[in-house]
Formats: C-alpha cells, structure tokens, sequence
C-alpha cells in the first residue's frame, strides 16, 4: 500500500499564478477598448493603441492615441481644476486625499496586476510598491507644504512602475498641484486604473489626468504654457531632450534617469543579509556591488549559491523571485552581456525557467569599462574589490548617476562616515537601497532630483532685463581688480571697460579658468560643519554693517538697509533633521552643497543681487565663481573681498566682471562646475538651461530684470533650499 510519505515524495510542485479576472472584467467593463481620462472620466476611444503584455508579449487591450489637441485640453483641465484644489483649506484637501488612498487599497489587486502585465516585475514586489502607495499620500497629506506650482506633468516610460511614481504624485497633490500623466504607449493601462480609481475615491474632476501617447505628444505637452513641474522617467537621451525642450520655458524639472544601485559591503558585514538585499532588488534591475577584497571571493561564491536558489518564470506566480522583461529590456541586456563578452570579463549565469531571466554575476569589472556606470535593466549583478573607505567611496562615486547606495558593515561608526561622503542622496545602512526612501513628501528619493514640488514662487514686478551691448576694451587703472579665490588681481588681457562707476576689469576666459581652477582646489569651505560656516558668515554681517556704504558705492546706496537686513539674515546654522521609519530605522537628512556653482547676476541690483544669491549658496558650503553685474560689477567685488577678509577660505569665491553673457557659457561647460544659477536676460537663462543638456547639471534661470530684490519674499528659504540637495541616510536603531 502506497503511503503518504510516498506520495508526498513523488507529488510534482509548481509555483500557481494569480488569476487575472478582476483585470478581465474592467478591461470587459470599457470593452477591451479605452480613452485618455479626462476630467474625471474616460474619453471616446480614438485611434488604437496596442496594449503589449511583458509576459509573453500578447496583446490584452487597445488604448487610445491621445492628439495634441486633446492632451491640450487636458492640461487646461489640469489647471482648471488644480485652482480650486489649491484654494482648499490644508485639511480639506487631506480628507479627499485619505479618501483616495483608501480607495486604492480597496483596488489594489487590480492594481497590482495590471503593473505586473506591464513591468514583468514578480508580483510579491509589485504588492509592496502597491501596498506603500496609500502610505505615501497620507505622509504627504499631513505634511507642511508651500504653494503649489499649479499643474504637474508626469512623463512615464514603459519600466515605471506605482512604487516609481508614488512620492512624486503624492507630493504633487499634497500640495495643491494637478497633474496629467503620459505613461508610455505600450503600458498605460495602471496609470488609467489609477486615475478612475482617484475620481472614485473622491479626488475632484480634472485633478488626476492620464493621455497616451509617444514621445512627439510628450514634447508637446512639455513645451505647453502650461505645466509647471516635469517629472520625466526614462533615459539620459530623454532627459537632455526634455532639457533642450524646455529651455527657457520657465519650468520646474525633475529628471528620474535610472541608474544601478550601488552595494558597499565590508568585510565585517552580514554577507547573508547583504546578498539577500541584492537579488531583493533583481525584480527591479541590477546592481553594482563593491566588495572589500578580503572576502570578495567568499562573498561571490555565496552570491552564486543564492543564484541556483532564485526562482525565475511567471512573474504571476508568488513563488517566483524574477519576473519577464519587456523586449527593449531584453535587448539591452543582451547588448551588455555582449559587451562584457568583447571586454573579455568573466561571466557566470544562474539558472532560468523556461520564459524567465537567468540572473548573471560579472566579475572584476573596473571603471574604464563600459559596463561600469551603465543602467541595468536586468537581474545582473557587476563586482569590483576596494582596499580602503577612500577607494570605496572613490568607486562609488565614479558615476554619471546619483543611483542609491545600500552600505554593509558591522561598524555602524564607519557606515556613517562613508555615507556622509558619498555623491547620492538616497544612502542605507545595513538595509536595501529602498529603506532610504524617505515617506516625507519634501524630500528626494532615489538620488539628488533637481527641483522640488512645492516652493514659493519668486517676486515679480514684470520688467524684464533688457539686453545690452558687449562692452568695449579699454585701458585699465591700477586699482580695478577682479577676484579670483579671494584675491584681488588684474585680469589677464590687463584690460577694462566702461561700468557705470567708472573703469571695471575685463575678465576673460583665462580668469573663469582660473576661478574655477581655485575653487576645485579648495574645498575647505564645503567640509565645514554648518555651525562653523554660520561663525564666519556671521562675522562676514558684522563687518558688512560697518562697511556697507562703501561697498555699495554710489549706484546701490538706496538698497543698504534692505542688505545689511538680508545678511544678518542668512548667517543662521543649517541643521540636520530626522524623521522614524517603523521601529527598526532611523531617517537623517542632511542638506548637502551642490560643490561649485555658476552665478551669473542680473544687470540691476548690483548689490542685492548677489547678496541675495551668494548667502544661501554660501550658507549650504557652495563655492561659487560669481559673473555680477555687467553695468556696476563694483558691489559684487567689495563683497567676494569682505568675505575673504572674514576668514572664507581661499577659493569659495570668485568675481570675474566684464561681458557675462559671453562669459557664462564657458563657465557652464566646465565638468567641475556642479550647478548654474543664471538670473541674467530671458534669452541669456535659456541658453544656460539648453547648455545644461550635454550635463545635466542642475540649473536656476530666471529672468533677473524681472525680480524685486529688494521684497520680503526674497528673504525666505526657498532659495535655501535651492542651493543644494538633500541626503538622506537610514540608519538603524537596533543592532
């Protein structure tokens, strides 16, 4: 008589995939066949568009080709709406947005399985991108913001995912704005379930938006009057296209380009639990692992162990740790195990069901090679050895992109110390790079972004800087002087020109190289603890109060009350905050500096200008190579000269006066400046913002004629907050 145990022995297992019909039925329910959402419900189906599944490449729907003219409309709708959401009452708009997330996890199976038919993601990270989104909007609907900037555009790529958007949407809502979402054409069905989903919820009409289309309805709809705020998802080409795109459109951008996360592990860590946070994530992409060379044979051959355990097929099936990829995905991969091939690099490859992916370990690559800052889209992990903290930390941070790093160390001390030098805003201790993620909604996630979501607007009084002629070369008196790292001296050509309080140095090409040259030399200033930067601001006020008038000169002598004001202002320390994840973590976040900025100043307010914007960049640790006023530079250079005499250190500040709209792009294109701030002409900002494509470095541009510098408004922290980047670290709180 055959027994249980026999039959236990012999009895076949397989991993059981989630059925789709609530997918079935709402498809059925819009018969198969769906509009853009607009104003709170779908429109007439128009041109089709086929709706690709990652699994297996079937088509399970059509969607609509939304046209210009009806993603037009639905921005105007956006921004109808989103005034009467702004003009509700903080806690009226907390009861609709508690509302919404409710809403959403009455959904969230249908949720999660149309993200994981468009993402191929495994559905047990899909749940908890799902189940994390109505966290999101209740930590964003209590939190303070600003105004809102009135209508939000989200750019989508067909890899994007609920987890991918939740803090930027959240944080858009919370704050007053309405948005219009452009998922990619292939995978709009979550988005368009997710915007019926909020109008149910009880969101107003016209507050969440979703049009699909391609790249020309994006384009079009970046370039629109319109939004106020573009997120964009997807790749660097994309990114520099947005940012030509949008030139001196008066936008506020926050570019979400990917990139591979970084693992540090030491070799004291938890190599078990480091392993496990690594293919945690293979269900999203992949991952670059530093390991400390003492155990990276060790580490690697645990790293292969866990490989033959890793459950590959349906990303349907619970069971299942990796998913399917999208056939763009797919090719990108193939193109990088190709070209780690050529390379010559040793490749082990897990093991793959039949339809799933093979997880792959490329050992030893090192950062001349081209796999070394590329963006992973697979379960593939890259490997290299470091000796040192400062090696570690010099490979981590050899990277086009700020991706976010998980550090692994039985030394908590060293973790920290590691993590305040690193060049990404998203850093973990001991924990996945998704424990970073801050639930705040002021806060980036996943590396530094470029803008936030809410900041008050700057003062206008609508009288744009008039463009002026170049100045004309002529001889220069003794006692002009440019001031390059806090030295006054001649300008290279020994040239002048003719500003409005007499004969102004020339500066030239070879003064910006050198400013910029002193300020890579001396970071100093930047490594000071903020308390310590706040001393010598502060004594920089005292001295300001006593010498204002003769810095000001003749031009800028009405604006000496105001500046004195501003300066004893900026000197306060800026402090560190942090905010409990849970009863095991601990978030800090700390402002960071960008490194060394470009500040081009507006022709007027000689004096309040650069006040205004050299304090709060100064403040965060900034050094900055100022191009002041073409008109009266003269303001500029007695405060970049009290600054030094205060006890700046040599290289934080740099004057070169003389002809700024020829000298800023230069001074842009440099690969050690880290951020531009142009407050220049309406054409000089745009020109500046288009130069920051090939970069992408971070870019304020405003028309600075436009500004009233001398207003209250210019006092508040928004310009703070502008002047650097946010680091979040999580720690945590039990051995």
């Amino acid at each position: 008589m055959t027994g249980l145990t026999d039959l236990m022995t012999d009895l076949d297992y397989s991993p059981a995939a989630e059925e789709l019909t609530p997918v079935r039925r709402w498809l059925a329910g819009h018969g198969n066949r769906l509009g853009a959402f607009v104003d709170g419900r779908f429109t007439r189906p128009g041109a089709e568009l086929p709706v690709i599944t990652a699994l297996d490449g079937a088509m399970i729907a059509h969607a609509t080709e939304t046209t210009v003219e009806e993603g037009l409309r639905a921005l105007r709708v956006a921004r109808r709406s989103g005034k009467r959401w702004a003009a509700l009452a903080p806690w009226e708009r907390t009861d609709h947005l508690l509302s919404f997330a409710r809403r959403v996890e009455e959904n969230r199976t249908l949720l999660t399985l149309l993200s994981v038919l468009e993402t191929g993601r495994p559905i047990t990270r899909v749940q908890e991108e799902t189940a994390a989104l109505p966290g999101r909007l209740r930590a964003a609907a209590t939190a303070p913001s600003d105004a809102p900037l009135g209508v939000g555009l989200m750019l989508l790529s067909a890899d994007t995912g609920l987890g991918d958007i939740a803090h930027d949407l959240a944080a858009a809502l919370a704050a007053g704005n309405a948005l219009v979402l452009k998922p990619a054409p292939k995978t709009p069905l979550t988005a368009l379930a997710l915007a019926a989903i909020a109008a149910e919820g009880g969101l107003p009409r016209g507050l969440l938006n979703v049009v699909s289309g391609g790249a020309p309805l994006g384009s079009a709809l970046a370039q629109s009057e319109i939004p106020g705020r573009i997120v964009l998802f997807g790749s660097e080409e994309a990114g520099r296209a947005l940012v030509r795109e949008t030139a001196g459109l008066n936008k506020s951008l926050a570019l979400r380009l990917g990139g591979t996360p970084v693992f540090i592990v030491f070799g004291d860590a938890d190599p078990d639990a480091a392993i496990e946070a690594i293919v945690t994530g293979f269900g999203r992409q992949g991952a670059r692992v530093l390991i400390a060379a003492d155990m990276a044979a060790r580490f690697e051959t645990l790293l292969l162990r866990r490989f033959e355990r890793l459950r590959t097929g349906n990303p349907l099936a619970r069971g299942n740790d990796l998913g399917a990829l999208r056939s763009a995905a797919t090719a990108r991969l193939a193109q990088l195990l190709s070209t780690a091939s050529a390379e010559g690099l040793e490749i082990v490859r897990g093991r793959a069901a039949e339809g799933g992916v093979a997880p792959e370990l490329i050992r030893a690559v090192s950062p001349s090679s081209a796999l070394w800052d590329a963006s992973i889209a697979g379960p593939v992990a890259i490997t290299a050895t470091f000796r040192s903290v400062e090696e570690a930390v010099a490979l981590a941070n050899n990277s086009r992109f700020a991706a976010p790093v998980s550090v692994w160390s039985g030394n908590g001390g060293r973790a920290l110390q590691l993590a305040l030098q690193l060049g990404s805003g998203s850093v973990a201790v001991n924990a996945p790079v998704e424990a970073s993620a801050p639930p705040r909604a002021d806060s980036g996630f996943g590396g530094w972004s470029l803008a936030e979501w809410s900041r008050s607007d700057l003062p206008s009084r609508g009288r744009p800087e008039r463009p002026s002629a170049s100045p004309q070369a002529m001889p220069l008196n003794s006692g002009a002087r440019l001031v390059i790292g806090g030295v006054a001296r001649s300008p290279a050509g020994g040239e002048g020109y003719a500003a409005a309080t007499g004969v102004a140095p020339l500066g030239s090409p070879k003064d910006v190289a050198d400013a910029v040259e002193s300020a890579r030399k001396s970071s100093a200033w930047s490594r000071l603890p903020p308390a310590e930067r706040a001393r010598v601001l502060h004594a920089a006020a005292e001295r300001f109060s006593r010498e204002a008038g003769r810095i000001a000169g003749t031009t800028a002598r009405e604006a000496l009350g105001p500046a004195i004001d501003r300066f004893r202002k900026a000197v306060l320390p800026i402090g560190t905050g942090e905010s409990q994840i849970g009863a095991e973590r601990l978030l800090l976040s700390q402002p960071d500096p960008f490194g060394i900025v470009a500040l081009a100043c507006p022709a007027e307010a000689a004096l309040m200008a650069p006040l205004s914007l050299l304090l709060p960049l100064l403040a965060l640790g900034n050094r900055v190579v100022m191009l002041p006023s073409p008109r009266d530079p003269q303001p500029a250079i007695g405060l970049a000269l009290l600054l030094a005499g205060a006890g700046l250190p040599s290289g934080t500040v740099s004057v070169i006066s003389g002809d700024r709209d020829a000298l800023l792009p230069p001074l842009a294109a440099y690969d050690a400046v880290d951020a531009v701030w142009c407050f220049g002409t309406s054409e000089l900002a745009a020109h500046a913002e288009g130069t920051a494509a090939l970069s992408l470095k971070p870019v304020l541009a405003r028309d600075g004629g436009r500004i009233d510098w001398t207003s209250r408004e210019m006092d508040g922290s928004w310009l703070l907050h502008a002047a650097g980047r946010e680091r979040s670290i999580s720690l945590p709180t039990r051995p």
